[in-house]
């Protein structure tokens, strides 16, 4: 039998051709670049990212503030230049998960300085409201709130209009999930590496030596699902799942 191709070779191609624009790079990274003349000098990025279209800053202790001109992002690729001291900076860096590799050149074509690796800034994490208590106190709760326990299913457009039938079919032990992904062609496939935090799930899907990743947020009987392969050909994108309902 067939292994479930479709699952790689339509969802992961679909979204890396019909979706040019599935990375999002809105937020702070951080990084430092080696001069020609041998400091390191430490860079702050601030992206917002509309579409193709890339805004933001630049600043370190050295250089001040600068804005981006004239950004885009590609698929996994962007490109923006900066104004410093008068001089046109062009950067041009590939995104690859929350790294960039970004190498920044004069409007010559020289090097300013090595390549950067740039690292997205992780985001504090949301304080919780906390509940309203009974004189008795609360019972904690658990961090494996969410019980994705059942079958899933959900659909992406594939090249030509037609949409793409995807079923999974979760088991959630406390915090561990397991379970199956199949579609209408091939065998089910083993996730791997399942995680139930909170409201939120991970796991894994390898095809063919390729390794895709899983992460989504439960919100009742749905759950929006981001996937992003260790491929950069293949930058993933976003599903909706809709619990099946269970037959009376």
């Amino acid at each position: 039998m067939k292994k479930f191709f479709c699952y790689c070779a339509a969802f992961l191609l679909t979204f890396s051709t019909a979706s040019a624009f599935a990375a999002d790079l809105t937020g702070t990274w951080t990084g430092s670049m080696v001069t020609a003349s041998g400091d390191t000098i430490q860079l702050t990025f601030t992206f917002k990212q509309d579409g193709a279209k890339l805004t933001g800053t630049v600043s370190g202790p050295q250089i001040g503030s600068m804005d981006l001109l004239d950004g885009n992002v590609d698929g996994d690729k962007l490109s923006f230049s900066v104004i410093y001291n008068g001089t046109a900076i062009k950067n041009e860096g590939v995104i690859s998960g929350d790294q960039v590799k970004l190498i920044p050149n004069h409007d010559q074509g020289e090097p300013v300085g090595g390549e950067v690796t740039l690292t997205r800034a992780k985001t504090p994490d949301t304080t919780e409201a906390q509940p309203v208590c009974p004189a008795g106190g609360c019972t904690p709760t658990s961090q494996s709130a969410a019980d994705v326990t059942g079958t899933w299913t959900g659909s992406f457009a594939i090249p030509g209009g037609d949409a793409m039938q995807i079923t999974f079919t979760f088991k959630q032990d406390a915090a561990k999930l397991t379970g199956t992904v199949g579609g209408p062609m091939g065998d089910p496939m083993e996730i791997t590496d399942g995680k139930v935090d909170g409201d939120k799930i991970f796991f894994n899907v390898s095809f063919n030596g390729m390794t895709i990743h899983h992460e989504g947020v439960v919100t009742g009987d749905t759950i929006k699902l981001t996937t992003k392969s260790d491929n950069a050909d293949f930058p993933g994108g976003e599903m909706t799942l809709t619990r099946a309902k269970s037959s009376q």
